[in-house]
């Protein structure tokens, strides 16, 4: 999980190199390692949510698995108003074009930030199974 999110934030905090013009090459190799850092980080999150747990459960925790999901929805309106307040201060000394880009920017590095964080947060708070542990819980 946290090379996942490792992944997402690095990519996403890429985002902030992309120029005024051009840059597609940049945006494409950023969005292909956040897509991948993405799917692997849902997948070990499922993965980790679910193990463990008996087969009465999985549905249960499955479905409040997809809790997150639903909650994006704040982190896009919060990722929404920071380019909004940063593109308005930008706006009065700078293009237009380029007040919208400093927005972005910071949004995404924003966003990469917020990832990277998750990542110390998985590996701080998560264990991992050990052979004993994993025997424990068996009996």
């Amino acid at each position: 999980m946290a090379a996942g999110l490792t992944m997402q934030g690095l990519g996403t905090g890429a985002m902030v190199l992309l120029p005024e013009d051009g840059g597609l090459l940049l945006l494409l190799l950023a969005s292909g390692v956040i897509g991948f850092g993405h799917v692997l980080t849902v997948v070990s999150f499922i993965t980790t949510m679910t193990s463990g747990l008996r087969d009465d459960e999985q549905g249960v925790a499955g479905g409040l698995s997809q809790l997150p999901q639903f909650l994006g929805a704040i982190g896009t309106a919060g990722l929404a108003a920071i380019v909004t307040a940063r593109t308005n201060a930008l706006s009065t000394t700078t293009s237009p074009a380029l007040a919208t880009l400093g927005g972005l920017h910071a949004a995404t590095l924003t966003a990469g930030i917020v990832c990277l964080a998750g990542a110390v947060l998985a590996v701080v708070f998560l264990r991992r199974q050990t052979a004993e542990t994993i025997r424990d819980t068996a009996a």
